[in-house]
């Protein structure tokens, strides 16, 4: 799984922004003529434990979570880089995974197992290390782990230069020029590893040696991510007890050239970028009787030896399809398991460079799976670490009733706790694509315990069986949970999507304090009220549907019931229309990658911008900088790093992001408040300072944004009507009789 704040270029602030919507009519003008065969009744809640699928218990029976340990730690042991792992996108270990993942589809029993080629750059990491004399004159050998760079030395005598944090003012007076520039960065609450790695470029530094801070003590913990950066700007990782042992020989017994203090190392390093290296996606079925699909997903290459980032998923969801083989279930839809290459990197140069193998697949290589889809179920998180006590299900609003109403019906089958959390997916997780390609996700999220994880494992050497442990039961709520609610999605025939609590967020997103309210078009609100009522309607109206279709299951009339199931069909793909028009023309990313109503981003720099300016009015510039301009896109570059730094990341959102997921998914142009930001810092050392050129300079940005809002608007208006036009033919969900 990459991590959310990857895609900042900085890391990501707290923006306080308008509650998250939705404006979709989609089904608002589903005018649907309903004629349901059994009856027009209302379903009640589902009970807590309630009855299992048809097949779940030989299913439960079946779950082997040894198989699914095993496997993890098969997928571990493969690596290009015999000290730290690595099986990246492309490279020898991630093929050689590729071909167990293969191999083993066939073992237990799948079909149609099939090894998709996909285009991806490739990254091949064998490693890196140096050799110097510590503070007390005792010789060290320090590993080091890898970023997505190009960079070769075979045993080169090399200085190493401790620069701080690596921002332009740490480069004052010390010359890195062909030297290692050691920094130690917080990439959780500072800035991610491509602002000072490209300073440290424009310095003229051989590479940077990154200590990657996500608590106080990261004793010998090597931790890297996906580099959101140039290839030729190159960064390794170090860890905290290595950096501070090369720092006090620095201190100690390093010397000082052209007042720069440094220390000799000798220095091993083989991190090659590839263009067009290709990955694989390897998936196979279970067949169904109907043309629709149930998709399980996990990602097979990894950072480090990744036992639980992704191995543990893979080894989860192949335990599933081996339970489903073994226990002789006949699913209706087809059971399809997919393992993803290139998910934690796979595009260079690029903010968006990480789920480029799921792109792939569903954009360019499998794009019809996308409509044949019912559902989504992504195991990339929540890990089983020993200990494990809970799991949460990320899901859209649209599908957050159901999943709850499945972790009701599970109840008590496991000790381990399930909550749920519906919204907007994540932009860094593989299903974020899927979604946006009209395909309803549920994601494993993390859970009580995973704290532990992300501060002492994550993305790092430590990400190893040894050091977190296997909880079976958590691995076999986890098979057992997710099995059940297949099944459960199984048993339907409409797809249980209740679009209401998308058009209430939509509506909750036009927040009162925003000072564009009054450019809001209200026929637009209008619509989104009329979306919300119009929703409820087929929300009741799918449940009542998919509890007929039930009763004649139970009533054994299977005729009947096939017949509802192959009516559906007409329906589920206007469901599918509407979806689909929801993530194209609704929902943007910001600058940040945050995935959002298109609206709420501007909504936020115009709220932003106009407290700079009464800040700036009141005299008090540090808070017009750091309060409210750093929580605009890319500004807090501004305060730490070159403008050519800041410069070359911006112009990259608009040139780089082709052939990634993020393409053409960007709300708009950038608020590009940089040049105001660094007038301003330069002004407050002054004694009097006059910020009348500042707030003009502000006040352009906000017509700017206020302007692009306004078209924000007319276009949701635009996409409600072209919604409702999608899904106003009328639909007979009568089951035809003989």
């Amino acid at each position: 799984m990459t991590y959310g704040n990857g895609s900042d270029g900085v890391a990501m602030s707290d923006r306080s922004r308008a509650v998250r919507t939705i404006s979709v009519l989609a089904v608002a003008a589903l005018t649907v003529s309903v004629i349901v065969g059994v009856g027009s009744h209302a379903p009640k809640e589902t009970p807590v434990r309630g009855a299992a699928p048809a097949g779940y218990d030989a299913y439960a029976e079946a779950v082997d979570v040894a198989f699914c340990e095993a496997l993890a730690t098969q997928l571990s042991e493969l690596g290009d880089d015999p000290a730290t792992g690595n099986r990246s996108a492309g490279s020898p270990a991630e093929k050689e995974a590729a071909q167990l993942i293969e191999q083993t589809m066939k073992d237990i029993g799948l079909q149609n197992v099939t090894a998709d080629a996909a285009a991806s750059d490739g990254w091949t990491y064998r490693g890196a290390n140096l050799d110097f004399i510590d503070a007390d004159g005792v010789a060290r050998h320090i590993d080091l782990g890898g970023y997505a760079v190009n960079l070769y030395a075979d045993r080169e005598r090399i200085p190493v230069v401790y620069v701080g944090k690596g921002t332009a003012a740490d480069y004052e007076n010390v010359d890195v020029t062909d030297k290692l520039a050691l920094i130690e960065i917080d990439q959780e609450n500072e800035w991610w590893i491509n602002y000072p790695a490209y300073q440290a470029k424009l310095k003229g530094a051989r590479a940077v040696l990154a200590v990657s801070l996500m608590e106080d003590n990261m004793g010998d913990r090597l931790g890297s991510q996906d580099v959101c950066g140039s290839a030729d700007a190159p960064a390794l990782a170090i860890s905290m007890d290595d950096s501070r042992a090369l720092r006090t020989a620095i201190e100690s017994n390093g010397y000082e050239e052209g007042g720069t203090r440094q220390i000799d190392v000798q220095f091993t390093a083989d991190s090659r970028v590839t263009a067009n290296a290709g990955t694989s996606n390897v998936w196979g079925e279970i067949p169904g009787k109907s043309d629709e699909v149930i998709f399980f997903i996990a990602h097979y290459d990894g950072y480090y030896h990744s036992f639980y980032d992704d191995a543990s998923g893979v080894g989860l969801i192949l335990g599933m399809a081996k339970a489903f083989v073994e226990s002789g279930y006949e699913p209706q839809k087809t059971l399809r398991f997919v393992t993803h290459g290139a998910e934690e990197w796979g595009r260079a140069d690029t903010e968006a460079d990480w789920a480029t193998g799921a792109y792939e697949q569903i954009v360019h290589v499998r794009p019809e799976w996308a409509k044949e889809a019912f559902a989504l179920i992504n195991i990339d998180s929540g890990y089983p670490l020993s200990g494990m006590k809970s799991f949460q299900i990320s899901v859209p609003y649209e599908m957050e009733s159901f999943i709850r109403n499945s972790i009701a019906s599970f109840g008590d089958r496991s000790d381990i706790a399930i909550t749920a959390d519906g919204g907007l997916p994540g932009s860094y997780r593989e299903d974020f694509i899927y979604n946006a390609s009209g395909v309803p996700t549920i994601a494993n999220e993390g859970g009580e315990g995973d704290e532990r994880y992300f501060a002492g494992m994550y993305h790092s050497n430590k990400d190893l069986l040894e050091e977190g442990g296997y909880s079976e039961e958590g691995a076999d709520a986890i098979e057992r949970y997710y099995g059940y609610t297949a099944m459960m999605l199984d048993e339907l025939p409409l797809r249980p999507l209740n679009f209401a609590a998308r058009f209430e967020a939509l509506k909750s997103s036009y927040t009162d304090d925003n000072p564009a309210q009054n450019s809001v078009n209200f026929h637009l609100l209008a619509n989104v009220d009329r979306a919300i009522t119009a929703a409820q309607s087929l929300d009741n109206m799918i449940k009542v549907y998919n509890a007929d279709y039930k009763t004649l299951l139970v009533k054994g009339d299977a005729e009947r019931a096939g017949q509802m199931m192959e009516n559906a069909s007409g329906l589920n793909e206007k469901i599918f229309k509407a979806y689909k028009l929801i993530q194209d023309e609704l929902l943007r990313l910001d600058w940040l990658m945050t995935y959002e109503f298109a609206n709420e981003g501007i909504q936020s720099n115009i709220a932003n911008l106009e407290a700079a300016i009464a800040s700036l009015e009141d005299g008090n510039a540090e808070d017009a900088v750091y309060e409210y301009l750093s929580s605009i896109e890319f500004v807090t570059g501004a305060t730490a790093f070159d403008k050519e730094t800041c410069d070359y990341f911006i112009e990259r959102m608009y040139t780089r992001l082709a052939g990634t997921w993020a393409e053409g998914r960007i709300v708009s142009k950038a608020c590009y408040a940089d040049d105001v930001v660094r007038s301003l810092l330069a002004k407050m050392a002054e004694e009097n300072p006059d910020y009348a050129a500042e707030i003009a300079a502000l006040g352009e940005l906000m017509a700017e944004q206020e302007e692009i809002l306004k078209g924000i608007y007319d276009t949701q208006s635009v996409s409600l009507v072209r919604l409702m036009d999608a899904m106003n033919e009328p639909v007979d969900l009568n089951a035809k009789e003989e």
